[in-house]
């Protein structure tokens, strides 16, 4: 029997729209011949729903929850089940080889026996959970907490590193404090500014100068992101920031800089990394429509430039964004972006995207094709999962004996 996979993607994030795209580009390569695919969109709302028509893209220009084959679902701590809301429903597989999604309402059973309609199966246990949600609520751990009290295994980082990379200024301390080399940064918070504005606009001078970069601290896909090359464009940066966030991440601008990406698959204990990506771009940093929008033709232009970089600083890069992968405990596929200063040929690390646009599928083609890299990632997820209900999770002892500080006594 074929196992169900659950791709979850969409969520109360900023880069909803992002996720929905790399859902759809998973949906349409797990490998149906292993797994029954149920995708699982989570609304802007934080609402749950399946449904086959989630697995096309014109069912969300616009969404609409009322329409026919979509139904509210969730899940619960505690069990690896995928629950109906609502009605008594069914849910079935038809199709051996494209394991096509099929929910049956209660009302539509043909019976004369309301009690057989009442029984119809609403659950469905889930074998592994791909998460193709990016930004909060998705990409930060609060997702791998659900699924991880669900004893649902998943494709991505756990819950600690993915809420220290989601945010970029706990992520950069930690890089600084490794030893890792790291554009000078600093940070603030949105009420500091809100109350003292011109000391906040000082100090930012005082400590990186122009030009620089503000970044909303728990955003990617270069959204909410401005380079900054005096007082009033600092302004303008700001107050698009904390439209976003209330903590914000603050860079001096590597002006002669090679951009590199290079993404890691695997696990603390095994991990490959990719061929290297040199992104193209007209600005001074990836714009969010040169990262999605002109995707394909950034792609093709910009890795025809291998001979920027030396064989030598390829191999860094890589060696370098596995060492960021383990010393993060990173799980999953991760892609990890660098700067190369060309005034010092120093190596610096930029951040890691701990679940990537389009899970960095485009990095392997020279290894595995995403079908692939999927399959890698579910029986990796599942094999980890394995290794840590291993772990002794239950520690008896005799604190509750005769222990009445601070509660109610016995009655």
């Amino acid at each position: 029997m074929k196992e169900n996979i659950l791709v979850i993607f969409g969520g109360k994030s900023a880069e909803h729209d992002i996720s929905i795209i790399t859902g759809l580009q998973a949906i349409s390569n797990v490998d149906r011949e292993k797994y029954n695919v149920i995708p699982m969109y989570i609304s802007r709302e934080n609402k749950m729903y399946v449904g086959e028509k989630l697995c096309y893209l014109s069912t969300f220009m616009p969404f609409d929850s009322s329409k026919k084959g979509i139904y509210a679902a969730g899940l619960t701590a505690g069990t690896d089940f995928l629950y109906l809301a609502k009605t008594a429903t069914k849910i079935y597989f038809k199709g051996e080889k494209t394991g096509s999604l099929e929910i049956q309402r209660a009302g539509d059973v043909k019976s004369k026996d309301e009690k057989t309609a009442k029984k119809l199966k609403k659950s469905v246990k889930i074998g592994c959970a791909v998460l193709c949600c990016h930004g909060r609520n998705g990409e930060d751990g609060n997702l791998q907490g659900l699924l991880s009290m669900c004893g649902i295994p998943f494709t991505s980082c756990g819950c600690a590193s993915s809420a220290i990379c989601m945010d970029k200024i706990f992520m950069k301390d930690i890089i600084k404090a490794s030893n890792f080399a790291t554009a000078d940064y600093t940070s603030f918070e949105k009420i500091d500014y809100i109350l003292e504005p011109d000391d906040t606009l000082k100090k930012l001078e005082k400590e990186i100068g122009y030009p620089m970069f503000i970044k909303p601290a728990n955003l990617g896909s270069s959204i909410g992101i401005s380079k900054c090359n005096n007082r009033d464009e600092l302004e303008v940066g700001i107050e698009v920031a904390i439209k976003y966030d209330r903590r914000i991440l603050v860079e001096k601008s590597v002006e002669n800089n090679i951009e590199v990406n290079c993404a890691v698959l695997g696990n603390s204990a095994y991990a490959v990394a990719s061929e290297i990506e040199f992104p193209k771009h007209e600005k001074n940093f990836l714009t969010f429509d040169e990262k999605y929008l002109q995707r394909k033709q950034a792609a093709e232009e910009g890795n025809k430039t291998e001979n920027k970089i030396t064989k030598k600083q390829q191999q860094k890069v890589k060696d370098l964004a596995v060492e960021l992968f383990k010393k993060f405990d990173c799980k999953g596929v991760v892609r990890i972006d660098f700067l190369i200063d060309k005034d010092t040929n120093e190596v610096l690390v930029n951040e890691l995207n701990t679940i990537p646009g389009s899970m960095a599928f485009y990095l392997f083609k020279g290894q595995f094709d995403f079908k692939k890299l999927l399959n890698r990632l579910i029986e990796n997820a599942k094999k980890l999962k394995l290794e840590e209900d291993k772990d002794e999770f239950q520690f008896m002892s005799s604190a509750l004996n005769n222990f009445n500080q601070g509660i109610k006594s016995r009655k």
